[in-house]
Formats: C-alpha cells, structure tokens, sequence
C-alpha cells in the first residue's frame, strides 16, 4: 500500500503516506470499538429478551392462580347463599310461618343464577329431573 501511495503522489514527502496510515489505523480501531460496542449491545438485547420471556411467564402464572381463586370466592359465595337461602326456608318451615317460597323454587332461582358451565352440569347432575349433557372438562372457564 505504501507503494501505491508514494506512486499516486510522486512529489509528496513520506509524511502524507504517514498520516495515512495513522489515520487508516485509527480508523480500524474505532471499526474494532464500535464492532465490540455492538456485540456487547447484543448481549444487553438477549439479556433483557430473556428476563422479559420470565416475568411474562412469572405474571402470567400469577393472573392464572388469581383467576383461580377468584372462581373459587365467587363458587363457594354461591354455595354459601344458597345454604343460607335453604337454612331460612327451613326455619319458616319449622316455625309454622307461611312460606313465601318452595324448595322447587328456590332451586330453580339459585340454576338460574348460575354464569358458569360447570356450575349448571354439576346442578344437572344431582337434579333427577335433568339429565346432564356430556361436556369435555375445560381448563379455563370464562364467565
């Protein structure tokens, strides 16, 4: 390269060729820098892509067990109406005092205020008068 150089510039002293080749050095060394910047950069990029990937995962692992819990409140809130429902038409009924409901209509009112599937297959198969369809069970329910 020093030939071609000194044959492009045939009176120029050997200082030009020098300064060329300092600056063609530092030039590959700022090429070396930004190839080590960008390869570290990389490194920061699947860093982050990998803590990401892992706290979606962790949250969406969260919102799945607070979905479950969420069903279970709502399920067992039911359950609990509906005894308190049924413990107050008993207590009319031993008392003497007229009824204001029948146990028929009471369980018709609590298979009516059923919002999920699975709650009217599990009612369809303790009630003698329905006959329950055969679902396939379903992971996640929504209502």
């Amino acid at each position: 390269m020093q030939a071609q150089l000194a044959a492009a510039m045939p009176n120029h002293s050997g200082n030009g060729a020098d300064e060329v080749n300092t600056l063609i050095k530092e030039l590959e060394a700022a090429q070396h820098e930004a190839d080590r910047a960008g390869q570290h950069l990389d490194g920061m990029v699947q860093t982050l892509e990998a803590g990401h990937s892992e706290i979606v995962l962790s949250l969406s692992d969260i919102l799945g067990h607070l979905q479950f819990q969420d069903v279970m409140k709502q399920r067992l809130g039911q359950v609990f109406d509906a005894l308190r429902d049924l413990s107050d038409l008993l207590s009319l009924s031993s008392s003497g005092a007229p009824r204001t409901k029948s146990l028929i209509d009471l369980l018709e009112d609590q298979r009516t205020s059923y919002v999920m599937e699975s709650q009217r297959l599990v009612h369809a198969s303790v009630d003698t008068t329905e006959h329950p369809a055969h679902h396939e069970a379903v992971r996640i329910e929504l209502f």
